[in-house]
């Protein structure tokens, strides 16, 4: 029992020893990191640039394979002239605060590829329900949203700059964007 015992823990500790010489000599992770950005972005289905702040944290759900629950908030405001057959010339101010919240899956294909560990790339697609907060101004409605449950489809890439930072580049076909990653 005892001759068991000690072959048992010896070749526990070997394997021990050996998983932990794979993590030191390939740090790259895929979960646990947090995705900010801010600034301009551009946004697919209004076809126009406008400021955007994004924020997601991505939880490794296999080796290449990420889920990330985010949030944006962008605003959007519209300005419509028309006139009636008396010529008089009528307006309407549309402003919009658009909050998407989803979950997003991601498959990062820079092992796939051999491009090293400086670069990855990555694709996937998102479920999304967009909260817009809309207030008009005017004598008529001109603008009637579409559904707020929407799929999203996304690809990118990410230079790591160290460890713990990478920045990247999401072009999407709802909100495309260029941030920070954090690992956390």
């Amino acid at each position: 029992m005892k001759k068991i015992f000690i072959v048992l823990l010896i070749f526990l500790t070997k394997c021990g020893i050996n998983s932990l010489a794979l993590e030191i000599s390939n740090p790259e992770e895929y979960g646990k990191i947090l995705n900010l950005s801010a600034g301009i972005g551009y946004c697919s289905y209004m076809g126009n640039l406008r400021p955007v702040a994004h924020i997601d944290y991505e939880f490794e759900m296999s080796e290449y394979f990420t889920i990330a629950p985010f949030m944006n908030i962008h605003s959007n405001s519209r300005l419509y002239c028309w006139s009636r057959k008396n010529y008089q010339y009528l307006f309407n101010n549309n402003k919009e605060i658009i909050i998407p919240l989803g979950v997003k899956g991601s498959y990062y294909f820079g092992k796939l590829l051999g491009i090293g560990s400086d670069w990855d790339f990555y694709a996937g697609g998102s479920v999304v329900f967009a909260m817009i907060n809309s207030s008009s101004f005017g004598e008529k409605t001109v603008y009637h949203a579409a559904s707020p449950i929407y799929f999203d489809m996304h690809m990118g890439a990410k230079y790591r700059l160290n460890y713990e930072t990478s920045l990247f580049l999401d072009i999407s076909s709802g909100i495309s964007a260029f941030g920070l990653s954090v690992n956390i």
